[in-house]
C-alpha cells in the first residue's frame, strides 16, 4: 500500500492537539480506558472497545487506533503480515504503525484526580463541574502524553442482514467456525462475496492465530468489499 504515513500522523497529531485543549482529554489520555459510548467532538468520533480506542475523522480516509490494554495493535500487525504470507491479507484491513504522539504540558496527574472523583463516560459538562470543585486540592505537575498510533483505512459499516443471498445464509448456518461464533451475518456476508472455500481458509488461519470476537462491529466495507477491520482477538486475561 502506497500511503503517506507522515501525513496521516500529522493529521491525527493535530486532532489530538485539538482534543487536548479539553481538561477531560488531558486527564483521559494519561491512562486511556474504555469509554462505553462513542465520544463526538466536532467532526471527530472517539470509539472504544474492550482493548483499544479508535479515533475516526469522518472527513478523512484513515482512522487511528491506540491500545488501552495489552499490545493488540502490534499483534494485529503480526497477524496481517502472516496473512500476507498465506495469501489472505486481501480480507483484512491493513494496519500501519505511523508514530508515537507525544505531548508535554503543565496540568494535574490523573491519579491525583482519581483520588478526588471518578469518571467513566464522556460528559464534558459534568466533568468540568466536578473538576472545578476539586481543582484547589490538586497540585500542578508536568504531564507527558505518549500514544503509539496505528492507522487503518476508514471502513463503512456492514449492515446486519443486508447484502447476502438465502444460499449464503444457508451455507453460513451449516458452517462451524470463528466467523459465526458471534453473529451469523458475518459468516453469511463473507461467503456471499468470497465463497465457502475461502471462508474455511480464513477460518483455519484465524484459529491458528487464536482470533475470535468477530462480531458485526469488527467487520466493515472498504473499497466496496467486505473486510475484517479488527482481528487481534480478545483475551480476558488482559
Amino acid at each position: 500500500m502506497n500511503v503517506n504515513k507522515s501525513e496521516i500522523f500529522s493529521h491525527y497529531s493535530e486532532v489530538l492537539d485539538q482534543l487536548l485543549t479539553h481538561d477531560f482529554f488531558k486527564t483521559y489520555f494519561q491512562a486511556p480506558y474504555s469509554i462505553d459510548e462513542s465520544v463526538y467532538v466536532d467532526n471527530i468520533e472517539l470509539h472504544c472497545g474492550a482493548t483499544r480506542g479508535c479515533i475516526i475523522g469522518y472527513d478523512y480516509d484513515y482512522v487511528v487506533k491506540y491500545d488501552i490494554v495489552g499490545n493488540y495493535c502490534e499483534q494485529e500487525v503480526n497477524i496481517y503480515e502472516a496473512a500476507e504470507d498465506a495469501g489472505l491479507n486481501q480480507y483484512l484491513a491493513e494496519p500501519m504503525y505511523i508514530g508515537t504522539y507525544t505531548k508535554q504540558f503543565q496540568f494535574y496527574s490523573s491519579r491525583q484526580i482519581e483520588t478526588e472523583m471518578t469518571w467513566y463516560d464522556y460528559d464534558e459538562e459534568d466533568f468540568n463541574y466536578k473538576f472545578k470543585k476539586i481543582q484547589e486540592n490538586l497540585t500542578p505537575c508536568p504531564v507527558i502524553i505518549e500514544i503509539p498510533l496505528y492507522a487503518y483505512p476508514r471502513a463503512d459499516e456492514l449492515q446486519r442482514g443486508c447484502g447476502y443471498s438465502p444460499e449464503s445464509e444457508r451455507s453460513a448456518r451449516s458452517y462451524i467456525g470463528p466467523l459465526r461464533d458471534k453473529q451469523l451475518c458475518v459468516a453469511a456476508s463473507f461467503i456471499e462475496e468470497y465463497g465457502i472455500n475461502e471462508c474455511y481458509r480464513i477460518s483455519d488461519f484465524f484459529l491458528d492465530w487464536d482470533v475470535g470476537d468477530l462480531h458485526l462491529g469488527n467487520v466493515g466495507i472498504i473499497n466496496h468489499h467486505f473486510c475484517f477491520i479488527d482481528y487481534a482477538g480478545y483475551h480476558e486475561e488482559d
